[in-house]
């Protein structure tokens, strides 16, 4: 049985402090990172710790080159990485749900990217929460014909 964790550093503090249950992977959880850019420190986590790439927005072809890079650089490749994707609702006004097809128009582009996992947010879509179920669905037959 392990020890409890305890820290004391300049901004935080915790004592008795239990991980449980624990990862059932021996390596523990996969670690995904995400952010707006690809600044050295994003860069360095995906490459040492990096499971999952999880971007806020797209994004851009040299940052995509960095990565692709510094995992190589690091002996690693990049389609180690799972490659978060994921639609940009646009709504025509106040009241309206945003277009699905619209949305997934930006799919294949983040595909030929490597993008493997993709991220939708049913409420921009629908506001009858009965509704989720079937939207799904729908969701994966279009996606089905991509």
């Amino acid at each position: 049985m392990r020890l409890p964790a305890a820290y004391d550093g300049a901004h935080y503090r915790f004592a008795d402090v239990y991980c449980e249950p624990k990862p059932y992977r021996p390596d523990g959880p996969p670690l995904w990172f995400g952010g707006a850019a690809m600044h050295d420190k994003l860069l360095s986590r995906l490459v040492r710790y990096g499971q999952g790439f999880n971007p806020l927005g797209r994004p851009s072809p040299d940052d995509l080159r960095r990565l692709a890079d510094g995992m190589a650089e690091a002996g690693r490749d990049v389609r180690e990485l799972e490659l978060v994707g994921g639609t940009r609702a646009v709504f025509p006004d106040d009241h309206s749900c945003a277009d699905l097809a619209q949305a997934l128009d930006t799919i294949p582009a983040q595909q030929a990217d490597g993008f493997t996992t993709f991220c939708i947010k049913p409420s921009q879509f629908t506001d009858d929460p009965d509704a989720v179920a079937t939207f799904c669905a729908e969701v994966m037959r279009r996606l089905a014909r991509l």
